[in-house]
């Protein structure tokens, strides 16, 4: 259940702005291309209970469309976000498959915090979490926090 709050979490994070790197009028380009699978309800997120629509926000066709279009930042976003899910719901994958999933959303996460984190090798007492609250729409902040935790539960 907690993976699901956390999708929608991120749908609706993303919808208001996400990352700084993230256009998001890239993801309206999306919208007019049937292949991409994304729909202009989902986008918008009129239907914010909606599961549905989370998922189409981080589909293997979106991705696909981002990839076609070169729009690297948007397909890595939603490689990661596609692939934590994955490592959390799919069965049949081994340890390491699910452990790639799950270090893929974290870098992620790391890279909008610690931008300098494969500098130095992971060193998190270097990270100022409240320093960079300001900086990041709130919800967003709360759920790379979250997302963070979880996918940390999910490692040990």
């Amino acid at each position: 259940m907690l993976k699901v709050i956390l999708l929608q979490r991120i749908a609706r994070c993303t919808r208001g702005g996400g990352p700084a790197k993230l256009q998001l009028e890239r993801y309206q380009e999306a919208v007019q291309c049937s292949e991409a699978g994304l729909t202009y309800t989902a986008l918008v997120g009129t239907r914010k209970q909606s599961v549905q629509d989370a998922e189409r926000m981080f589909s293997p066709s979106l991705l696909k469309f981002m990839e076609t279009k070169g729009y690297q930042y948007e397909a890595k976003y939603i490689r990661a976000i596609l692939g934590w899910r994955q490592s959390c719901d799919t069965r049949g994958l081994s340890q390491l498959q699910r452990c790639k999933g799950n270090y893929q959303m974290l870098n992620l996460i790391l890279e909008e915090l610690m931008p300098w984190a494969n500098e130095c090798n992971y060193d998190y007492s270097l990270l100022e979490v409240n320093r960079y609250r300001h900086a990041y729409y709130g919800h967003f902040y709360e759920s790379l926090i979250i997302t963070c935790m979880y996918i940390t539960m999910c490692l040990c």
